[in-house]
C-alpha cells in the first residue's frame, strides 16, 4: 500500500475496508477507486469455464427434476415423440401448401376442395386395413415405411413444382398417396406407445401425443403460409 501511495497511484480497497459511504466492499474483492469510482475485478478464463460448468450442471439437474414424472424421461419414447411431432407438422403443412398450389393452378373452387378430399379420403378407405395391419406386422417397420413414403411423396411434389410440371391431376394423385401413407401411419404410431413407456405413464403419454397432433394442426398451416410467402410453394414442400 505504501509503495502505491508513494508512486501516486490509487489506493486499493479490499478485505473488510469500506468503499463509498453506506457501502461495504465484499471481502475477497479487490477494487480500485480512481476518481471516486469503483471498477469490478477482472476474472480469468478459468473462472468463466467453472461458472459455465456450474450453470450447465444446475440446468441439467432442474431438467431432470422436471422430467422425473413425465413420460419424456424414457429415451425411446422421447425420440418417438419428437418424430411424431415432426410427422404431424409436415403432414399439415403439406396439406396447406397443396391447397394453395391448386388455387394458383386453377380458379375452380371444386378442384381446391378436392385437395382436402384427396388428403382425408384415405383415412376412410384404408382405416380398417391400417388398423389390422398394425396388429399383424411389426409396428416399427410400418412406421418407418410410411415415413419414407411421406417424405418421398412430399419431396417429389416439391421437385415437380420447382420444375413447373405439376397439374391438377398430378397434385391430387400425390396428395392422395401422402394421405394414404399417413392413414397407415396413425394406427401403429398410437399402438407402439405401449411398448415405449411403463403402464403407469401410458395415460400421460397418450395425452402428450394428442396434444402434439393438435398443436401441429394449429401451427402447421401458419408455418406453411410463412414459408410460401418467403420461398414459394416448391421450396416450402421441400423444407
Amino acid at each position: 500500500h505504501g509503495a502505491l501511495r508513494a508512486a501516486g497511484g490509487p489506493a486499493p480497497v479490499g478485505g473488510g475496508a469500506r468503499g463509498p459511504p453506506g457501502r461495504r466492499v465484499s471481502p475477497g474483492w479487490l477494487r480500485w477507486a480512481p476518481h471516486g469510482r469503483s471498477q469490478p475485478p477482472r476474472r480469468g478464463g478459468r473462472f468463466d469455464r467453472l461458472y459455465t460448468r456450474a450453470v450447465r450442471t444446475r440446468l441439467a439437474s432442474q431438467l431432470s427434476e422436471l422430467m422425473a414424472g413425465s413420460p419424456l424421461r424414457h429415451g425411446p419414447y422421447r425420440r418417438y415423440y419428437l418424430g411424431s411431432v415432426a410427422a404431424a407438422l409436415g403432414y399439415t403443412m403439406q396439406g396447406t401448401v397443396a391447397a394453395w398450389l391448386m388455387a394458383t393452378i386453377t380458379p375452380s373452387a371444386l378442384m381446391v376442395a378436392l385437395v382436402q378430399t384427396a388428403s382425408t379420403l384415405p383415412s376412410v378407405v384404408f382405416g380398417l386395413v391400417a388398423g389390422s395391419l398394425a396388429d399383424i406386422v411389426d409396428r416399427r417397420r410400418v412406421i418407418v415405411f410410411t415415413q419414407y413414403a411421406l417424405a418421398g411423396g412430399t419431396a417429389a411434389l416439391g421437385v415437380a413444382v420447382l420444375l413447373d410440371v405439376v397439374g391438377p391431376a398430378v397434385l391430387l394423385a400425390v396428395t392422395f398417396v401422402i394421405g394414404a401413407a399417413f392413414a397407415f401411419y396413425i394406427p401403429p404410431a398410437g399402438a407402439i406407445v405401449n411398448d415405449l413407456v411403463t403402464r403407469a405413464d401410458l395415460a400421460r403419454a397418450v395425452t402428450l401425443g394428442a396434444v402434439a397432433f393438435n398443436l401441429a394442426r394449429a401451427i402447421g398451416p401458419a408455418l406453411a403460409g410463412a414459408l410460401i410467402a418467403y420461398a414459394g410453394s416448391g421450396s416450402a414442400l421441400l423444407v
